[in-house]
């Protein structure tokens, strides 16, 4: 089965592609050991582990890259519309985007310029697809091969909205090494995940925004164009917010979701979940399943969750709605997380 580029990836150190209703991910063997060994209480609150598959990729003779993954997979929902993004190797030896599809996502500002077809996009408009190059640039050498299938969350979204926050005041897993240890304590440190337990990571919009143009006529006209599009923050935004601004984007969020889905999310009391103290003004209230997946949770003895992230999202062309999927909520990324049994595992996989 072919993969292409996932193009709503919003954080994360690692690119992902996607095929059919799935997202692979570069395998790490702390991660797949906690998918397939994990407390099958916790597997409604994380997406669903498809196994694992080895990509290959190769160049034709017009410079296209052909990334092919085996075995087949075809337990989800293919994805909508909403998006192609291929890859391409260009005359230079750099990989190139090739998409049909870009939303002004500047994840990655440092990437290099992309092609879109007959034009050249700015670093400001390639988006998120700076990890995924990483990915195919790897691939290429022959350091990546396998990857993990997870179901895509949003596979039948057309407008996918996507917020990733950071959860926790520790990152660093216990694998770390000194130098990593102190790079993400110091992250810690100077961002909210110290105030306030949660970083945002970045997040993905598709809102409303208001443009005013004026027009002479025989007089002034101003002329107000409501218009939609996507907008986005980064992970280097989301580590210079202070409290006040991460609340100020988290309302953001709920309030473009809608009436209907704020209230999966913004309802009764708080206590036992999230409680967000923001400079002496009203808590800031984030509840619904997060209850549930706190209690959860709070069962998973010797669990350890380090730079694991929530992942809300809906999508915006959807009518606003109050059902359970209206808004959906993952716990992702376990690359160094510790759990019962990884010591084992670890052991085993080194002999």
């Amino acid at each position: 089965m072919e993969l292409s580029g996932f193009p709503h990836q919003v954080g994360g150190h690692f690119g992902l592609l996607q095929c059919t209703g799935h997202v692979a991910k570069p395998m790490n063997t702390r991660e797949l050991a906690f998918y397939e060994l994990m407390s099958e209480n916790l597997r409604p609150f994380v997406p669903d582990y498809c196994g694992r598959v080895r990509v290959c990729a190769s160049v034709d003779d017009d410079g296209d890259l052909r990334l092919v993954a085996e075995p087949v997979v075809e337990c989800h929902p293919k994805l909508k519309r909403s998006g192609s993004v291929r890859f391409r190797l260009g005359e230079s030896g750099r990989v190139e985007v090739i998409t049909d599809r870009v939303p002004n996502n500047y994840w990655g500002a440092e990437c290099q310029s992309m092609v879109c077809y007959s034009r050249v996009m700015s670093h400001f408009q390639v988006g998120n697809y700076f990890a995924a190059l990483q990915v195919v640039h790897k691939l290429l050498e022959g350091s990546y091969s396998w990857f993990i299938l997870l179901n895509n969350v949003v596979a039948t979204f057309s407008r996918p909205c996507v917020l990733d926050l950071k959860i926790g005041t520790r990152q660093h897993g216990d694998d770390a090494s000194e130098s990593k240890r102190r790079r993400q304590l110091r992250k810690c440190r100077d961002s909210t995940s110290a105030t306030l337990g949660v970083r945002m990571v970045g997040m993905q919009l598709y809102e409303f925004r208001t443009k005013v143009e004026s027009l002479i006529v025989f007089f002034i006209f101003i002329c107000i164009l409501c218009i939609k599009s996507y907008t986005f923050v980064d992970k280097q935004e989301g580590r210079r917010m202070d409290a006040t601004q991460f609340r100020s984007y988290l309302q953001k969020f709920v309030r473009t979701c809608g009436i209907g889905r704020a209230a999966r999310l913004r309802h009764n009391t708080l206590a036992t979940v999230y409680t967000l103290h923001v400079s002496g003004s009203s808590d800031f209230r984030l509840i619904g399943v997060l209850r549930e997946l706190r209690a959860t949770l709070v069962e998973c003895v010797g669990y350890r969750f380090f730079s694991s992230s929530l992942l809300f999202a809906f999508d915006a062309d959807a009518a606003d709605s109050t059902t359970d999927d209206a808004i959906r909520l993952r716990l992702i990324d376990f690359a160094h997380s510790t759990f019962p049994g990884f010591a084992q595992v670890s052991a085993i996989s080194k002999r």
